[in-house]
């Protein structure tokens, strides 16, 4: 191995994620940063293909082949691609430290001849397998400064969840990891789910994305989505109601959602109008929009009592939906 580099360097990284792991929990573990960089499972799963896919390939290669060309690993998109947020942050912290372990026992090997051998990595240049080590090590730099960032936005976001709305009926708490259970069950409702979801059965993984989602969304925009439930039943979710950030021109779109046995009493109405005055008071939107598909009548009577207008036709995710919009100074009163 590089004599820049001791072996004992490159091994502590994985120790130090497996510690910020049992310190953050696999519940923040999903909340990503507050520039919209990796969350701690992210950087996990990233760590651990990077060292499988990206490092020993190239230190296998570069033992085999005289003068390889070993391709960049484009960490972004395989990170996307493999949607690290559904998996688990324990098994990536594992798959990481067994990953450089063995990687740190081949360098260890490796004779002076062999640390020479050397080939061309794609946008860095001409790479030897003794610079390996150091930019190994270079790459666990930067990611101890990204994981610091966000240790600190984590800290940030446990004490910005947000307001608790109250209605008439109602009361709207922003969502937290104990929401989890409670929403399975409602977006895997049929009723529910024919038009939120069209029709598709929602995995466990993504309602955690969509709980992060909105944790992140209060703490960097104010604004993300409640559970709503009745103030003569606090300990049962009767739907949720929230804003996000929406479309590619900073557009926000509001989402409601009730459990069918709450149906035909005006409490989507509710739960929406005290959403729409939240945004428009408390996190400064000018415009807010709603979407529903084309059938989706019940939707459109709701906002049509919330004061919206119709805006436009779009397609969503392949589908049809039809947009309507309403104003800051246009809001409805209770």
């Amino acid at each position: 191995m590089s004599a820049a580099v001791r072996p004992e360097t490159l091994a502590a990284m994985p120790d130090e994620l497996r510690q910020r792991g049992e310190e953050v929990g696999p519940d923040w573990g999903l909340v990503r940063d507050g520039a919209g960089g990796f969350s701690l499972v992210e950087h996990a799963w990233h760590l651990a293909d990077l060292e499988r896919e990206g490092f020993s390939v190239r230190i296998e290669r570069l033992l085999r082949e005289a003068q390889p060309f070993l391709p960049d690993f484009d960490g972004a998109r395989v990170a996307r691609e493999r949607d690290y947020r559904a998996r688990s942050l324990a098994e990536g912290v594992r798959a990481f430290q067994s990953a450089r372990r063995a990687n740190v026992a081949t360098l260890l090997s490796l004779s002076a001849a062999d640390l020479e051998r050397a080939g061309e990595q794609e946008g860095v240049g001409r790479v030897r397998l003794g610079d390996l080590p150091r930019l190994m090590a270079g790459h666990d730099d930067a990611h101890r400064a990204e994981i610091a960032g966000l240790l600190r936005d984590l800290s940030r976001a446990r004490g910005a969840r947000g307001p608790l709305l109250t209605t008439e009926r109602l009361g709207l708490l922003p969502f937290h990891w104990g929401h989890e259970e409670p929403l399975l069950r409602l977006f895997n409702h049929p009723a529910v789910g024919r038009y939120l979801w069209d029709g598709q059965p929602v995995a466990r993984a993504t309602v955690r994305a969509l709980i992060a989602a909105s944790i992140e969304g209060f703490r960097d925009r104010g604004f993300g989505h409640f559970a709503v439930a009745r103030r003569d039943d606090p300990a049962r979710l009767a739907g949720f109601a929230g804003l996000r950030p929406f479309g590619e021109a900073d557009e926000v779109e509001l989402l409601y959602a009730l459990d069918p046995a709450q149906w035909k009493q005006g409490l989507a109405t509710e739960a929406a109008r005290a959403v729409l005055r939240f945004g428009f008071e408390e996190g400064g939107l000018d415009v807010i929009l709603a979407g529903a598909d084309p059938p989706n009548a019940a939707s459109f009577r709701v906002m049509e009592r919330l004061g919206m207008s119709f805006q436009d036709e779009r397609v969503v995710g392949g589908l049809p939906a039809r947009y309507y919009r309403i104003a800051r100074w246009t809001t409805p009163s209770s």
